[in-house]
């Protein structure tokens, strides 16, 4: 990336010298693949969940603005000889807007890269226009270097380098292609890079549909600036272990991290992680929680990750439970199988009359299988109703509770 932008560089500053007109032909092309290199790095820094910083922003900016200028933006080539299709600087551009504001944080790597691909088949239905329509939902300021944002917080003031996009058009044609998955196909148009099932595929398109509304996710709960250290605890077996009554040793050899809550709200919390020297916290990984000086351990999960300079990372958590029960659930029926009981985390916060949600290891779920277990002397069985959710190593599932017979 930085030979490309060392070469215009050097062009716009001697414009009549002759290496610099024999190159200006080249100038489209050259400006289109700096600005997939940027989208480029954009990805991978997606991958690792590192924020992009003002210089990424600024070049993909001022490429633009200078594309825009020199009446190329919309100038539509082939990138490189043996890649399909054509693009523009102006599409680039969008590419990584579109990227951007899709909140990848929260997704898998290889979700990631799914999304990448859909967002390159999508792109030329969304809006992308120097006005503020009635549906544009994100704007950004070109000449600013700054990334783009909701319409939620207005641009501060009028500038010729704001830009507003919205999903328009490719919105309905992704609704469209959701149904079509739904009903398990996957159109052979659709270049994802390799092939994936429906499962897989179900919750990429889901996540993208959310995040190209008109009206994307608001935060539902208000978040409260708190500074207070918490003891965290990662995966299915430590908050088996926790919520069994085991209380553990709170030190870095029990598998113990410590974090600085940063901030907190009725369905989770912001904190910061240091992973040196510790396990690293992923994404969709199962942490039981505890606040210094409280005695009450709380389930959740990560949701959002942004990793920061060095080791630290800042890490959104949803509360998935303020008070769990592990329990023991026993397959109802015949035979040796029937002894071998399955490790459950019991979610007891609300939810619906006569269904209960419970963490399972990854895998034991069986929408065939009805389970029972016992507390406090009473027999509770179990009809399996759905799988809710599967992380790293575990599931979420639903159950209804039948009257014990």
């Amino acid at each position: 990336m930085p030979r490309y932008s060392l070469c215009i560089e050097r062009a716009r500053l001697d414009p009549k010298g002759r290496g610099s007109v024999a190159f200006k032909v080249s100038l489209p092309l050259l400006n289109t693949r700096l600005q997939a290199a940027c989208c480029t790095r954009l990805k991978w820094l997606a991958y690792r969940y590192e924020p992009p910083g003002e210089e990424l922003w600024r070049c993909l900016g001022e490429t633009y603005l200078a594309a825009e200028t020199a009446g190329h933006a919309q100038k539509s080539l082939q990138l490189y000889p043996a890649q399909l299709g054509l693009s523009s600087v102006a599409q680039q551009y969008l590419h990584a807007l579109v990227f951007f504001t899709s909140s990848v944080d929260g997704l898998m790597p290889l979700q990631v890269e799914m999304a990448d691909r859909l967002i390159a088949h999508f792109l030329s239905s969304f809006v992308f226009s120097a006005d503020c329509r009635p549906d544009s939902v994100y704007w950004v300021d070109a000449a600013s270097g700054g990334a783009p944002a909701r319409l939620a917080r207005k641009p501060r003031a009028s500038s010729p380098g704001l830009r507003f996009f919205s999903a328009g058009p490719a919105l309905t044609a992704l609704e469209e292609l959701i149904h079509v998955v739904e009903r398990g196909e996957i159109p052979t148009t659709l270049n994802l890079g390799g092939e994936y099932p429906q499962k897989v595929l179900l919750p990429v398109l889901r996540h993208l549909r959310l995040y190209w509304a008109l009206r994307p996710p608001q935060r539902r709960h208000q978040r409260h600036p708190l500074t207070t250290s918490i003891a965290v605890l990662q995966g299915f077996e430590h908050s088996y272990v926790v919520f069994s009554g085991a209380v553990p040793r709170l030190t870095r050899e029990a598998g113990v991290q410590n974090a600085i809550l940063e901030d907190v709200s009725l369905g989770g919390f912001r904190a910061c992680f240091d992973d040196a020297g510790g396990e690293r916290i992923k994404l969709g990984a199962l942490l039981c929680m505890q606040a210094e000086g409280g005695d009450n351990w709380l389930l959740g999960a990560a949701r959002r990750i942004n990793r920061l300079k060095g080791t630290r990372a800042r890490i959104g958590v949803q509360v998935l439970a303020r008070h769990a029960q592990s329990i023991e659930l026993r397959p109802r029926r015949s035979g040796f199988a029937a002894a071998v009981a399955i490790p459950g985390i019991w979610l007891r916060d609300g939810g619906e009359p006569d269904v209960l949600r419970i963490v399972l290891p990854q895998g034991s779920f069986d929408v065939r299988e009805t389970l029972d277990f016992c507390d406090a002397d009473q027999l509770h069985v179990l009809t399996a109703l759905e799988l809710e959710e599967s992380g790293n190593d575990y599931e979420i599932a639903r159950f209804h509770e039948q009257s014990a017979s």
